[in-house]
């Protein structure tokens, strides 16, 4: 999105502004106008998704996903610096700028009115599960791209790559 960049560089230009005078108030003017521009444009697409996916599906199962707790800092302390933390802080940024609660909640009241549902799934394991057999097992993927059932009465088997 343009407006992001756009914030990035009236905020570049913040810094470099005396407080309180008349320019650093125009530049806090301008972020804050496209700070709600982005956020708009961003519930306009969550609504214009949400409403054509309820119309076009009864029922509706999303991963039962903690998100609250996704983007965690990685900081670590003093003692136990964290690891990789430019690359963690882009991801947080990234799944916070989704809204992925947002849209289920829009998914769940939408649906509510067309008599549809939203379930839950956890997803532990569910890239273990045969889909054909239900078989649970590490084994039946042993490299990422790959899924082989090794149940004896299954042979079911898919290439993801």
């Amino acid at each position: 999105m343009w407006e992001e960049s756009r914030k990035a560089f009236y905020q570049r230009q913040l810094k470099n502004r005396r407080k309180c005078s008349q320019n650093r108030k125009k530049v806090v003017r301008k972020i804050s106008k496209l700070d709600s521009r982005i956020a708009n444009v961003r519930k306009d697409a969550t609504q214009k998704f949400t409403t054509e996916y309820s119309k076009s599906h009864a029922v509706i199962v999303l991963g039962n996903l903690n998100i609250k707790s996704m983007p965690a800092s990685a900081a670590g302390t003093t003692e136990m610096p964290g690891k990789k933390v430019k690359q963690k802080s882009g991801l947080n940024r990234a799944i916070l700028r989704q809204g992925w609660g947002e849209l289920g909640r829009q998914l769940e009241y939408k649906q509510l009115w067309r008599g549809g549902s939203v379930e839950y799934q956890s997803e532990a394991y569910s890239s273990q599960d045969c889909p054909k057999c239900s078989h649970r097992s590490p084994l039946n993927r042993r490299a990422q791209d790959t899924f082989e059932c090794i149940s004896p009465d299954c042979d079911f088997k898919a290439n993801d790559g």
